[in-house]
């Protein structure tokens, strides 16, 4: 692979209908998988079909949690990781956004903000399972607002 360039993939369908995605999907697909110049028109229009085409549509509201028999239910309950899972989700999509809000073009802005849609829907599902679960959690803390959206969106593993 030479410097400056990416090998891109042809995925299917995402299904979505907003006009930019539509847009984005009506432009006929690449002849071949072969480099395409990062940064390119090309770039952003593959990132953004790579980001519809891996969306899925469930809503985390209606997620059908089974019932868990005690000692399965005690071992979700007891494991160490929730609280930072749920932080973690929270601080990622609100560093997306801010980066997303200070982006100027307006595919890269949607493709960003797209992606901080997605973070909070993790969060969204984290929270879900723990309320249904009964796994107690201590307040999130006030996230600061970054100062540098473009460092905080590289800082995000």
């Amino acid at each position: 692979m030479q410097s400056g360039y990416c090998v891109v993939r042809k995925r299917g369908d995402s299904g979505l209908s907003n006009n930019t995605a539509m847009a984005v999907k009506s432009r006929p697909e690449r002849p071949d998988s072969g480099p395409v110049q990062i940064g390119s028109e090309e770039h952003k229009v593959l990132f953004y079909r790579m980001l519809l085409d891996s969306l899925g549509p469930y809503k985390p509201a209606v997620i059908n949690w089974p019932e868990l028999e005690p000692d399965a239910l005690g071992r979700l309950v007891g494991l160490p990781f929730w609280q930072v899972a749920v932080e973690t989700e929270s601080l990622t999509s609100m560093r997306m956004q801010v980066f997303a809000d200070s982006l100027q073009d307006p595919l890269l802005k949607e493709e960003v903000a797209l992606n901080a849609f997605e973070e909070r829907r993790h969060k969204d599902v984290l929270e879900h399972l723990i309320l249904f679960y009964g796994i107690p959690l201590a307040s999130e803390p006030d996230y600061p607002v970054p100062i540098d959206p473009v460092a905080a969106f590289m800082n995000t593993g």
